[in-house]
This record gives structure tokens, sequence and C-alpha cells, in this order.
């Protein structure tokens, strides 16, 4: 007789089945917060890197006009021996000047389109609607292929004035968003005044074409940058920059660059009251004490451009009456002197008629304007007791290597009127010969 044997099959009971099911969901849980955490930082480490290279892109391509201004700083650098071989002026530029947040207000409901996310994005990224405006539209296709979006926004030209967000549609102008300069602070004063209505506006601003960014109206520096102002931002404050708090912005990284601002191309020495004696001069071939007196004014340009000097000629004394005499003006070297047509005296203007009953004006140039002690003047001739009355000659005075303009880079110095003729800065009235001075 066979003896059958039973075989005892072996499983998991239903409490161990529980405990390896409850086991694997915390592995899991594990794993998936570590894999959570992982794409977190990844996410914020790409964020980030085109946050950087966004802001060295906005360095890169700063083509603002630079010049000599508060902010300046000197490099110099010596290759051996005790003197220095090379010296230049230099801004700084912060990487955050082509950066716009979206305006959020403290008065909306979340959920109201006008509400604003606080996105911060390059200030192109809220100008992409222009590509529909017939200003892009009826454009050249050169000009279309050759041009920037902001090219076509205007902040003055209504239709063309507006930013629209990338992220939650909210359309707002230049009227809605602050910055300030930080090269010298304009609109900070504003900013922390209680008197005062409200800080600088993107509008009270000068705006760059060419980058989308916005100029320093004061000192025409391109370090301009967006602020907080009465915005519900945690963590910040008015007036601090919007790239300080990291609220809808991918921007963990600062950065500046240094541009050279090339002002003192040739280094030009305040001239003592001697030499300033010589710098206007009035010649009569036959009287004795010959007598004048001038008035320098500068208009400073707002478009970038070098601006506008105005000499007008107010008295003319100790002369005879049929006598003709002659003005020079002594200018400084490394400064091309250009005569414009808008002078009311002969400027050589192949536009304007010689009349041969007013003064002529004329440049007598530099021998090498690289050479700072090799001065300009302007030679006024012509001059007679009847004709001097109303006489006024408009000029530009620039810089030979980069046209910046001598009381753009001597504005600290009190311009051309103090720092060349010693006079009251920013403007002169002086008697020739000088007797103000000794």
């Amino acid at each position: 007789m066979k003896l059958i044997r039973l075989r005892h099959r072996k499983g998991f009971t239903l409490i161990e089945c529980i405990i390896a099911i409850a086991v694997f969901a915390v592995m899991t849980s594990m794993v998936l917060m570590i894999m959570a955490n992982t794409v977190n930082l990844s996410k914020k480490a790409s964020d980030s890197e085109a946050g950087l290279n966004q802001l060295v892109q906005n360095v890169v391509q700063d083509n603002s006009n630079k010049t000599y201004g508060e902010d300046s700083r000197v490099l110099e650098m010596d290759f051996g021996g005790t003197t220095t071989n090379f010296r230049v002026s230099y801004s700084s530029t912060d990487g955050g000047r082509n950066l716009i947040r979206c305006p959020v207000s403290k008065t909306l409901a979340d959920g109201d389109p006008n509400k604003g996310c606080g996105t911060v994005q390059n200030s192109t990224e809220y100008m992409q609607y222009l590509y529909s405006t017939s200003k892009f539209l009826t454009a050249s296709k050169e000009e279309q292929a050759s041009a920037k979006v902001s090219h076509w926004f205007d902040p003055n030209t209504s239709g063309y004035d507006k930013y629209e967000c990338p992220s939650c549609g909210k359309s707002f102008t230049a009227n809605d968003i602050y910055l300030v300069c930080l090269s010298c602070l304009y609109g900070t004063d504003e900013c922390t005044n209680p008197t005062a209505p409200s800080p600088a506006k993107a509008s009270d601003f000068k705006y760059d074409s060419a980058s989308g960014a916005y100029v320093c109206p004061d000192c025409d520096s391109g370090n301009v940058v967006q602020i907080y102002y009465n915005d519900g931002a945690p963590g910040a404050v008015d007036g601090m920059t919007i790239t300080s708090v990291n609220e809808n912005a991918n921007y963990d990284f600062q950065i500046n660059g240094i541009q050279s601002n090339a002002i003192r191309v040739g280094k030009l020495d305040e001239p003592d009251n001697d030499k300033r004696k010589t710098f206007t001069t009035i010649f009569a071939p036959t009287s004795t004490d010959p007598k004048c007196s001038i008035n320098l004014t500068y208009q400073k340009n707002t478009n970038g451009v070098a601006g506008v000097y105005t000499l007008k000629i107010t008295s003319l004394s100790g002369i005879d009456p049929a006598e003709v005499v002659s003005l020079s003006l002594t200018l400084p070297g490394a400064y091309v002197c250009r005569l414009l047509g808008t002078s009311n005296a002969n400027v050589g203007d192949p536009t304007k008629t010689v009349d041969t009953g007013k003064p002529f004006a004329s440049v007598i140039e530099s021998k090498m304007y690289n050479d700072p002690s090799e001065t300009s003047a302007i030679s006024i001739t012509n001059l007679t007791q009847s004709n001097y009355n109303g006489t006024v000659i408009r000029f530009t005075l620039c810089n030979y290597a980069n046209n910046h303009s001598f009381d753009d880079d001597y504005t600290n110095e009190g311009g051309i009127s103090k720092f060349w003729f010693g006079s009251t800065p920013n403007g002169m009235t002086v008697n020739i010969p000088r007797d103000d001075i000794s």
C-alpha cells in the first residue's frame, strides 16, 4: 500500500501582504520625493542659467551712450616702471537694465485680468504684439530683418507705447512702471521723500530703441533698472530693484559689466588764469582801448547727440565808427569745433547767402587733435560798431575720438565756462580784455 504524502503549500498571509505593500508605498513615496526635489532643483538650475544668460546678454548688448558722470571710475595700469602706461575711464552697468516686471496691483483681487503676475522678463518679451502693427507690417523687408522689436516701440505714441505681459496678458504702459538710475540715483529722492507724489516713472527717462531699455535723463547713463513701488511683492519695499526679490523671477544671480566711456581721451589740464586771459582777444587796427562783451551758453541735447553752444556778442566799445575789428576765442585741444548753419553770422554754410554786411566766423583748427596742447579757435572778423549787435554763433565742440560734447565730459567741473575760461559754471558773460580774473 502506497503512502500518500500531502505537500503543504506555503505562501504569504494577508497580514504579510499588507505589510509588504505598506513598505513598498513608503519606499515609493521617498523615491518620488527625491525625484520631485531633483526635478525642482534641475528646473531651478535651468531657469537660473537662462536668467544668467539673459543678464549677461543685457550687459554685453548695452549700446547706450556712455558719458563721464558721477558713477565713472578710472582704471590705471602700468606694465613696468613707475609711470602709468594705460588710463581709461569707465562706467558700470547692471544686467537688470533690460528687464521689465509685470506690475502687481495691491487693490485688485486675484483672478482679475488687470491684477498682474509679477513675472520678470526681458523688455522685448513684452513687445511681441508690435509684430502685428501697421508700423511693422509696412516697414521694408530690410528694416524688419535688421531691427529688433524694440525699434517699433515708442513710449510717446499711442498704440505703440504699451507692454503686454507674456505670462498673464496684462497691458500696461511706461507710466505704470518706475525706474531708478543706479549711476546718479536719479529717482531715489522721490522714492524716499514722503511729500513726493510718486517716484520717477519710465516715461520720465529717455528710451533706447536699440535695446528696449531706458537711459537716465540726468547723467545719460544706461544703468537704469525698474524698482518696486507701491507693489504687493513679499519682502519688497519701495525703491528696491526688481532683481533683489526673486518672486516670480528666475534671477538668482546678479551681474555687472564695465564699459569704457572713453571720455578723457587726451587728458586736459585745467589752465591757470594767466592762460585764460589769452583765450579771448580782440584786435582793432587803430583803436587803443577796444572792449567787447560776450555771452556763452550750452544747451544739452536730450536725444544723446552732442549739445549746442551759443556765443553772443553783447557789446562793442572803444572803437571808431568805421573801424573793422576781429575777435578770437581759443578752444580746448582734443575737441573738434563745427559751426552750425543756425548762426546769424556768415559761417561758410553753402546753403546760406553770404552777407558782406555781417560778421564772418570761421574755425582755426588744431594741427593734431590727439595732442591736447594743440588748441583750436573761433575767429570772428568783419565786426563793426554797426553790425555787432545781435550776432549769434552756434557751434558744437566734440571729443575727436568719440563725439562727446565738452560740457558733457566736464559737467562736474562746471563745463567749458568754468573749467576752461574760469568763469561761472555752465554759462558765462565776460568782458574782453578779461578784467574779472587775476
